[in-house]
């Protein structure tokens, strides 16, 4: 669908509308459907999957990151947000991988040929990776959020005292 979304006029307009607008921008349903000329609601696989192709674009060619807020539209995140945006989507994978040991732990083995459950062996091997990784990853992230926080909190003090 990417491909095809390119080669849509509306997709072009929809990009160049929104390049240059301020970080913090909230930028309403009604507005990216106008801009499409086609409501989410007459073509919801269409228009969602422009939005998903500009959201991608846009941090890619502008390093803006564009979030959902529920059921009103999209907002241009802050830099200072990115991180949080971040955590959110390391949370996010993390709960992935869970799911997916889930259902590689379930896999009925017995059922398999035997290059099926080598594969699912193997396939498990990286899954196992993968989960102790996240974990770490997400535990690193809020240590360092944890020590950031602080750090801002005792540099708020250090200038309150200086007044």
């Amino acid at each position: 669908m990417n491909d095809k979304i390119r080669q849509y006029p509306e997709w072009k307009e929809l990009m160049e509308n929104y390049r240059a607008v301020e970080y913090g921008t909230f930028v309403p349903h009604k507005d990216i459907e106008s801009v499409l000329s086609f409501s989410r609601f007459q073509n919801p696989n269409k228009y969602y999957a422009f939005v998903e192709k500009w959201k991608k674009d846009m941090l890619k060619q502008e390093s803006k990151q564009i979030e959902c807020i529920h059921k009103s539209g999209y907002k241009i995140i802050e830099p200072q947000e990115f991180r949080s945006s971040v955590r959110r989507q390391l949370k996010f994978a993390h709960r992935r991988t869970r799911k997916a040991g889930e259902i590689h732990t379930n896999t009925p083995v017995e059922l398999l040929s035997p290059e099926e459950k080598q594969k699912t062996i193997n396939q498990g091997v990286v899954l196992t990776q993968l989960l102790y990784y996240s974990k770490a990853a997400n535990k690193k992230i809020k240590q360092i959020d944890r020590k950031v926080d602080k750090l801002l909190l005792d540099v708020g003090k250090a200038m309150d005292v200086g007044d």
